[in-house]
């Protein structure tokens, strides 16, 4: 992991994985992150599905509601996501990228994948931490 950072007096929140994603540090950073870097439209059916597991189990942390989601979305689109259905997404940091539906679905499921894991990790810390091991 590298840090973007060149100052060391600096706490970064901006860690990358070996891919160069960036590594989320809450479920708030993970959604800014996702808004900015995500390509396609699949980005609301984030948005969507965390609205509505946080409306029906308001007692459970963002956290796991994030989690939940990015897990049925990318098994969801791994069973198969028709590209031609998808669009782009207006929010991505790059406004004027060429727009690829397939490369571009391809992305968002690698960055959603690795939001999971990290998501995944923190969840699995917090279990630890709370069982006193």
């Amino acid at each position: 992991m590298k840090k973007n950072s060149g100052s060391d007096d600096i706490v970064d929140l901006w860690w990358e994985d070996e891919k160069g994603f960036a590594v989320p540090k809450s479920p708030s950073h993970s959604l800014q992150l996702l808004n900015r870097h995500m390509r396609t439209n699949l980005l609301l059916h984030v948005h969507r599905d965390v609205r509505t597991a946080m409306e029906s189990d308001p007692k459970k942390s963002p956290l796991h509601h994030l989690a939940r989601s990015l897990e049925r979305i990318v098994r969801e689109a791994r069973a198969g996501v028709k590209v031609e259905t998808v669009t782009k997404n207006p929010m991505h940091v790059d406004p004027h990228r060429e727009f690829d539906s397939a490369e571009d679905c391809a992305h968002d499921l690698n960055l959603m994948k690795h939001h999971l894991r990290c998501h995944k990790k923190t969840i699995d810390e917090i279990r630890r931490w709370k069982s006193g091991g």
